[in-house]
């Protein structure tokens, strides 16, 4: 897992050739203008979902990880809390394979905040739960999650 701002990310050289796709485009697209769904940027190997929905409260959020891709996590609006544990940790429930997507159970080791101008990356080893609010009420966010093929 990384987090950091986008502009310290990009400082301190904390990219590979994979997620510098990512930050190449957040940085040359207003990535609030772009419409929810999924957008194909190269083909299978690189492309944006655009999701748009409220926060919640943690126990209503399920955790997940995925095997052939990395997350790249960049809200547009809003304020999202996460939890996040090593899959090592947990225990895997089951995975959709044609949606690269392993549900999981256990308990968060780390938790963060994450808004505009803010960057998290997520690894196949990082089990993550999304869309946590972080206030007493819900925070409505625009996400693009990157999707970078390994």
């Amino acid at each position: 897992m990384i987090y950091d701002t986008i502009k310290g990310f990009e400082e301190n050289n904390l990219y590979d050739a994979k997620t510098k796709l990512v930050l190449d485009y957040v940085k040359n697209n207003d990535i609030s203008t772009l419409e929810v769904g999924s957008h194909k940027i190269d083909g299978d190997n690189f492309y944006v979902n655009v999701l748009s929905y409220d926060t919640e409260s943690e126990t209503n959020r399920s955790w997940e990880s995925h095997d052939k891709y990395i997350d790249v996590h960049v809200l547009a609006s809003g304020t999202e809390g996460l939890a996040l544990n090593d899959t090592a940790n947990m225990k895997r429930e089951e995975y959709n394979i044609k949606k690269d997507k392993a549900t999981l159970t256990g308990d968060k080791n780390v938790s963060l905040t994450l808004r505009p101008g803010q960057i998290l990356i997520c690894y196949p080893e990082d089990g993550h739960k999304t869309g946590i609010q972080v206030t007493e009420q819900p925070s409505h966010l625009k996400k693009c999650v990157f999707k970078v093929k390994l």
